[in-house]
């Protein structure tokens, strides 16, 4: 298959990370279109012909469209060259497939949304962070971390002796917890999870997905009808601040579609820390599948 893929969403998903985990781990390549779910008037024109729930991400490759990230990731597995994402033998492709149940149901909602948003994103968007739900979420969080340190034992990887999508799907979620001083400490207590982590966080996929990567955005909008988000990273914009990134030169996307939709000058806020601050937007996790 010589025809790119498309992924469409934000950089700053969870969800549409695992998307693009599976084609980096298949070296495929692929471009990323960015879809702001949270603008005003609702997802871009266009978007819920291809995701009718208006979530990110969604696929496209050779004229087939896709939703849900558990059959993109598997079908990128599936239709492309490259590694195995899915193990061959068949409990150990049921134990890949428990483990990325465990992440979509358990670790997500208490990894990201109970310690992540609480600790790291809302005090950096100015709100102000629920202490006693941190507390509940803790014991929740550290049963998620048992459960699959359990299952990973001895393995190098969540699933196996290979990288499969079980690894894919947990990284993003344990690289947002892991920004947090408590997934820090706690991570600690599971010797196999942390060494589990020193191997997916170094390999090159990771990197090249980060939020902050340089993969080059597709903003063809006349093919899409999607234009540039108002607020693609919100969460990240206060991260690229912090940073003192550059934020839409160091992504390549500095052209007349990198805007707002309702900013009349291309290019008016795409200068480093000009960006528009971040708004309070609806529940994050019900964008993503």
């Amino acid at each position: 298959m010589t025809e790119k893929p498309y992924v469409f969403g934000a950089q700053y998903s969870v969800y549409v990370k695992i998307a693009r985990l599976s084609l980096a781990e298949k070296g495929v390549e692929y471009e990323l279109v960015p879809v702001d779910i949270f603008a005003e008037e609702g997802p871009p024109p266009g978007y819920l012909d291809r995701h009718p729930f208006g979530r990110i991400p969604a696929f496209e490759h050779a004229g087939f469209s896709l939703y849900e990230t558990s059959a993109i990731a598997r079908h990128i597995d599936e239709a492309f060259e490259g590694p195995k994402l899915q193990p061959s033998d068949i409990r150990e492709r049921a134990r890949c497939n428990q483990l990325i149940s465990i992440a979509d149901n358990y670790a997500y909602p208490q990894l990201v949304w109970g310690i992540y948003v609480e600790r790291v994103s809302k005090p950096r968007r100015g709100a102000v962070t629920d202490e006693a739900k941190i507390a509940a979420t803790i014991p929740k969080a550290r049963a998620c971390l048992k459960a699959i340190s359990d299952l990973l034992g001895e393995n190098p990887w969540l699933a196996g002796r290979q990288l499969t999508l079980a690894d894919l799907y947990a990284a993003p979620m344990f690289g947002y917890f892991l920004m947090a001083q408590e997934g820090k400490d706690m991570i600690q207590q599971y010797g196999n999870l942390a060494a589990w982590w020193s191997h997916i966080e170094a390999r090159p996929s990771m990197t090249e997905t980060s939020p902050f990567s340089s993969h080059t955005i597709c903003t063809t909008s006349a093919t899409f009808a999607i234009s540039w988000p108002q607020a693609v990273y919100r969460d990240g914009l206060a991260q690229h601040r912090a940073s003192s990134v550059a934020g839409c030169t160091r992504l390549r996307t500095c052209s007349p579609n990198c805007r707002r939709a309702s900013s009349p000058k291309p290019n008016a806020r795409c200068r480093r820390y000009g960006w528009p601050k971040p708004r309070p937007s609806p529940n994050w996790r019900s964008t993503c599948s």
